[in-house]
C-alpha cells in the first residue's frame, strides 16, 4: 500500500473504515474497490496508489483542497483540468448545487472511464466530463504515459515516459466560447508540467473572469513561466500555511500547489 496513504491513516481514524474496505478488496484479490467517504462513493483500481489515496482521503487529499472547496457556493462554475478519477469534481459538485456546474477534463482513456463511472455512481447531474486535454492550441497531442495515471502529461518535463498515446486537445478560450460558458469562477489545474501551456491557451478567459485558481507548480523550475504569466494577467500568488494564505514572492522556488487570485491594479 502507498506509504503516504499509511501515514495519512495513522493520523486520521475517520478514514479507517474506508481503509478496511480497501484491505478486504486486496485480500480478495479484486481489481477494483468502491470506498464510501464524506457522503460520496468513489471507485478506483487496486494498485493505483494515487487514485486509492484520493478515494480514502476525501477532502483531506491535499491540504489546499478544503480551503479551495470552501470558497465555492451554489450557482458557480468550476473547471477541473486533470480531473483524474474525480475527487475534486465530485466534492465541488455538491457545493455548487444543481444551479452550478463542473466541467471536468481528463484525457487518459482508462482514467476518464473511472471519472465518468464515479459521476454516475453518485448520480451527479451537474458534472460534464470531457475526454480531452486543455492546452495552448487545439489539435492532437501526444500524451506522455508515466508509471502511474496521475503522472501522465502532455509535457515532456516529467521525464518518466514509457510510452505515448495521441489525444484531442482544445484551449480554455475555445472551449468557453464554443460551449457558451458565461462565467468561470474556479479552476483547478494538475497536469504534470502542462500548466503553462494551459494558461497560454486561456489568457482571454483568465483576463476576463479573474477566476480563483489552484494549480500545481513544481515541474517547470527554476524559471516557473506559468507564475510570471499569471502575474502579468493581474493575479497574486499564494501558498497555504496553517490554513492561511501567504503571498508567494516573485523569486520563490517553492514548488507545490499554488493559489492564484486576481486583484485590481
Amino acid at each position: 500500500m502507498d506509504k503516504r496513504l499509511v501515514y495519512f491513516l495513522l493520523r486520521r481514524p475517520s478514514s479507517w473504515l474506508a481503509c478496511t474496505r480497501v484491505a478486504w478488496a486486496m485480500l480478495c484479490k479484486r481489481r477494483q474497490v468502491t470506498v464510501a467517504r464524506q457522503g460520496l462513493r468513489i471507485q478506483t483500481r487496486i494498485g493505483d496508489g494515487e487514485g486509492l489515496f484520493c478515494a480514502v482521503a476525501g477532502t483531506a487529499y491535499e491540504s489546499e483542497m478544503d480551503w479551495f472547496l470552501n470558497q465555492m457556493s451554489a450557482g458557480q462554475i468550476f473547471i477541473d483540468v486533470g480531473a483524474n478519477i474525480g475527487i475534486y469534481s465530485l466534492h465541488a459538485s455538491r457545493r455548487l448545487n444543481t444551479s452550478g456546474k463542473v466541467y471536468a477534463f481528463e484525457p487518459t482513456p482508462a482514467t476518464f472511464e473511472a471519472l465518468t463511472r464515479n459521476v454516475q455512481l453518485n448520480r451527479i447531474t451537474n458534472v460534464e466530463c470531457h475526454k480531452m486535454a486543455l492546452a495552448e492550441r487545439s489539435g492532437m497531442l501526444s500524451l506522455v504515459v508515466g508509471n502511474r495515471p496521475a503522472s501522465n502529461s502532455t509535457s515532456k518535463v516529467t521525464g518518466s515516459s514509457e510510452s505515448g498515446i495521441t489525444i484531442p486537445a482544445t484551449t480554455l478560450d475555445e472551449f468557453c466560447e464554443t460551449h457558451s460558458v458565461a462565467e468561470v469562477d474556479f479552476i483547478k489545474v494538475d497536469i504534470e508540467g502542462g500548466e503553462f501551456a494551459f494558461f497560454k491557451g486561456g489568457m482571454r478567459t483568465l483576463h476576463k473572469h479573474k477566476s480563483t485558481i489552484l494549480f500545481e507548480s513544481m515541474h517547470s523550475g527554476p524559471s516557473y513561466p506559468e507564475r510570471d504569466l499569471l502575474r502579468e494577467l493581474g493575479y497574486k500568488l499564494y501558498f497555504l500555511k496553517n490554513n492561511s494564505l501567504k503571498e508567494l514572492s516573485a523569486d520563490s522556488t517553492f514548488g507545490a500547489n499554488i493559489i492564484a487570485m486576481a486583484y485590481k491594479k
